[in-house]
């Protein structure tokens, strides 16, 4: 098993991507028909890429933990294929039809046992303070057919894409069973093109074919078709401006967690200082023996922070790009020990505990919606 010190380096080295993608909700099969062959649209060349059937298994905590976090994490696979994918998406910005989101995906050379009991690296550590190890569940299962095109602009010189289109026709249901509900969608991702060429081919799609701008994802989508009083995600700053500190403190955790985890070692400081105040809320909540656990977590932490705080004061002159010294090795190995704890994890179980109070939401019961 690779080690603490391997797993931040690899995920070092692996940047979270960003997706951009316009989404809309089609009322009928105008958009299919007109593109099935291919050819011109407007004067932009479309080139088919043929159809998949895809099967989506979104996971979660028994506590719906990840989605109040803005976390989507989904299993893919393609019929036909071996393996498949897992991906998480992080809650980024909508405007109108514009989806702008972070994402980071993982290829599996098989499909994975659920539920999930870890996750693959670097998604693990950039998840490991939402999840906190405990298992991953499904609670949604969409089956989608696509169909792919791949669209150019009308005086390309050369055979680069402006844009990915994918008409689906999707279904979704709980993992479980039970009624099922189907609509359509239309994506637009970017590829190669501008985002200036990408806005007007989704301008163009919108108007030609009657498309309406659809702000949810299929995650969203889904859950709000199948289950009642769905988590709603609340940002750091948002909770903070809305003076909802309980809900600030749990999201600046889990956003230093994942910064640290991820390579960020250097934001260590903040780490314990938000720790400090994660302490306090535990006591003042009458949580004494979590939080006194915690507490010596929080001093080993601390420690560390002053330690590489130090390092980098000794080395200031030097390039940043020197290999970390052994002195800071050592305290990277203590602080990843730190936050595997029992106690660290304890804390962060008992703090979302006491924010969102209760588990998962109720099954809705009403009838299946039809296209």
């Amino acid at each position: 098993m690779r080690s603490q010190r391997a797993t931040w380096a690899a995920t070092r080295q692996r940047p979270v991507a960003v997706e951009l993608e316009c989404k809309f909700d089609a009322a009928d099969d105008r958009v299919w028909r007109s593109l099935a062959g291919g050819g011109l649209l407007d004067g932009y060349v479309v080139e088919p890429l043929g159809r998949q059937q895809l099967t989506s298994v979104y996971l979660d905590t028994d506590r719906w933990s990840l989605t109040r976090a803005g976390v989507a994490l989904r299993l893919r696979r393609e019929a036909g294929k071996p393996g498949g994918e897992l991906t998480a998406k992080w809650a980024g910005s909508v405007l109108g039809a514009m989806h702008v989101r972070p994402e980071q995906t993982v290829l599996l050379r098989r499909w994975p046992r659920v539920p999930l009991r870890s996750l693959p690296e670097p998604i693990g550590s950039r998840l490991a303070g939402v999840t906190a190890l405990r298992p991953l569940q499904p609670i949604l299962v969409t089956e989608t057919e696509r169909t792919r095109f791949l669209l150019y602009g009308p005086k390309a010189r050369r055979r680069t894409p402006i844009a990915e289109l994918a008409l689906d026709v999707v279904c979704v249901r709980r993992p479980e069973g039970g009624p099922r509900h189907t609509f359509r969608e239309v994506e637009l991702e970017l590829r190669q093109g501008s985002k200036k060429e990408w806005k007007r081919l989704a301008s163009l799609l919108k108007r030609r074919f009657a498309l309406r701008p659809n702000s949810q994802s299929k995650f969203e989508r889904g859950l709000h078709s199948l289950y009642q009083d769905v988590p709603t995600f609340v940002s750091a700053v948002r909770s903070r401006r809305s003076g909802k500190r309980l809900v600030w403190l749990l999201r600046s955790w889990q956003d230093i967690d994942s910064a640290v985890r991820s390579g960020a070692v250097a934001r260590a400081p903040q780490l314990a200082g938000v720790l400090e105040q994660v302490v306090q809320s535990l006591i003042s909540s009458g949580h004494d023996d979590v939080a006194r656990n915690l507490r010596s977590v929080l001093e080993r932490i601390s420690s560390v922070a002053g330690a590489l705080r130090r390092s980098r004061e000794r080395h200031s002159r030097e390039r940043a790009t020197r290999p970390p010294s052994a002195r800071e090795r050592r305290a990277e190995r203590i602080l990843a020990r730190a936050m595997k704890s029992r106690s660290y994890v304890r804390a962060v179980v008992k703090l979302e505990e006491i924010v969102h109070g209760g588990g998962a939401p109720q099954v809705n019961t009403s009838d299946s919606e039809t296209m």
